[in-house]
């Protein structure tokens, strides 16, 4: 059996079903019906029957023009498989309609109402957050801590050392550098270590006839 002639018989077997239902459903029609089942019958088969002598009917032509060889009306095995892979939705959908009504027949044609469940909230939970307010006092009194703890450590280590704090409110201290101890100045030393220069004068006859004139000048 060729590709085509298995499409051909799927087909066959598709509009024989659907004439079937049909048909069965037009019986169920002359028995006593409320008129909204006869509205959902007369539709489900109106969609069936547009769907046999529109959709299928146009796919058997389709499978008649692919065998005919015609070089017009070429249709190959894909172009027929992708016209019924269209219609096989259709097909699903007409059979979806006629299980609703079967499920209403058993149900003595009530309608299902769906049951909603109630949405269960579920509380959130709410971390209790500290004001921005207490956040910041709380900020301060550590920042005010830390600033007496550093004082604290400078005023010992000043004691220690024998440094100078001088500590400016609430924000810093400047520390001045420990006192240097004073030592004896080695020049001092030296020149009491070193023996005196002695002076040794010039008696030559030029400098005794120029400290003879200085002391004219000056005594004039």
């Amino acid at each position: 059996m060729s590709e085509i002639d298995l499409f051909r018989d799927l087909l066959l077997k598709e509009t024989k079903k659907l004439r079937e239902t049909c048909s069965d459903w037009e019986k169920e029609m002359q028995s006593d019906l409320p008129d909204h089942a006869l509205g959902l019958i007369r539709s489900a088969i109106g969609k069936a029957k547009l769907l046999m002598n529109g959709k299928l009917k146009q796919f058997s032509r389709l499978i008649e023009d692919s065998t005919s060889g015609s070089d017009e009306k070429m249709v190959t095995v894909s172009d027929l498989q992708g016209f019924w892979d269209l219609v096989s939705l259709e097909i699903s959908d007409v059979d979806n309609t006629f299980s609703s009504l079967l499920k209403l027949k058993e149900n003595s044609w009530v309608e299902y109402e769906p049951k909603i469940q109630p949405i269960q909230r579920v509380p959130l939970k709410v971390k209790n957050v500290k004001p921005c307010v207490e956040i910041a006092d709380a900020h301060r009194i550590a920042a005010k801590k830390r600033l007496q703890e550093a004082k604290r450590k400078m005023k010992s280590h000043s004691n220690e050392t024998g440094a100078k704090v001088f500590e400016v409110p609430v924000f810093f201290s400047v520390r001045s550098p420990p006192t240097a101890r004073k030592e004896p100045s080695r020049n001092k030393e030296f020149h009491e270590a070193s023996p005196k220069a002695v002076v040794v004068k010039d008696y030559t006859p030029c400098m005794r006839v120029t400290r003879s004139m200085k002391k004219t000048l000056f005594h004039e």
